[in-house]
């Protein structure tokens, strides 16, 4: 959850997907946040083939936070 540029390192997560499916098929990545490099994520994950296994769900708003939490608390990692 954040503003989504590259020096933050998302990318990694959405390399890791492609080996984490192979063994975890419910695995799915949820990125909560804009930024200017959104676009170049997505492009990554459909480079490698796991856009279906990253959500993009924008930015959550302010008054939403519990709404935004409670999905994260009940993951597994």
């Amino acid at each position: 959850m954040g503003c989504l540029l590259e020096h933050k390192g998302y990318q990694v997560a959405i390399a890791a997907a492609q080996q984490l499916a192979a063994n975890y098929p419910d695995v799915m990545f949820v990125f909560l946040g804009e930024g200017p490099d959104e676009n170049w994520l997505k492009q990554q994950a459909g480079k490698i083939d796991v856009s279906y296994l990253a959500g993009f769900r924008g930015q959550p708003p302010e008054n939403a936070s519990h709404k935004t939490t409670k999905p994260l608390r009940r993951a597994q990692a």
